[in-house]
């Protein structure tokens, strides 16, 4: 958008992109960090998700189609990323609520990190970032702002 001229950059789509890619990392971590622990109680935040999008498909239904797998892949990774209009459904924050509850306070392993996030991974290892779940769900969103930083300067210095 910047090299066609546009002045003013639409980021909120971009950002909860990096939202959802940063939840669903997060969901991965907590899958692994707690499937064993008979205490805890999953948030199933992936599978909530896509399961509030099907019983409700009006926010998606006519920007995705094909097979039903490239359907289900669309719901999930795509660039439009309609799944931001289902974050406030009622089932779909009780199971963010629960993702980040069952994450808090916990040291997650560098090692899972790395799977899941790997530049936060750089970031934790080099101590400018620390290993919990917001502070990594922050600075996933805050690389999606670095893009746009970025393009505002390389124009800011095009037009100068």
């Amino acid at each position: 958008m910047v090299e066609d001229g546009f002045i003013i950059l639409k980021v909120g789509p971009a950002l909860t992109f990096g939202f959802r890619e940063g939840i669903f990392s997060l969901n991965l971590i907590e899958n692994e960090i707690l499937k064993y622990d008979s205490n805890a109680e999953l948030s199933n935040f992936m599978e909530i998700l896509d399961f509030s999008m099907v019983k409700n498909p009006k926010d998606w239904v006519h920007h995705y189609s094909g097979t039903g797998e490239k359907v289900k892949i669309e719901r999930k990774y795509s660039l439009s990323d309609r799944a931001r209009y289902y974050m406030p459904k009622d089932e779909v924050n009780f199971a963010l609520e629960k993702l980040m509850s069952n994450l808090e306070g916990m040291e997650i392993p560098i090692t899972v990190i790395s799977q899941f996030m790997h530049e936060q991974y750089k970031k934790v290892r080099e101590g400018l970032l620390k290993p919990n779940a917001k502070e990594l769900l922050k600075d996933r969103i805050g690389e999606y702002l670095d893009d746009y930083i970025y393009a505002i300067e390389a124009n800011c210095e095009t037009t100068l």
